[in-house]
């Protein structure tokens, strides 16, 4: 199994077009912390992150 550190600054990439989004900072995983939700890009876009 792969930790999520492991995911953190690597490069996102379209598949369709190969457009470069961004690098992750940062991974959401589900309520019992089995899956992967989401990741976290360092921009603006649907849901907004709140610090704590």
């Amino acid at each position: 199994m792969r930790q999520s550190k492991d995911l953190i600054g690597k490069p996102v990439i379209t598949l369709d077009e190969g457009r470069f989004l961004g690098n992750v900072k940062d991974v959401f995983l589900d309520k019992d912390l089995e899956w992967l939700a989401g990741i976290h890009l360092g921009r603006e876009g649907l849901i907004r992150r709140k610090n704590l």
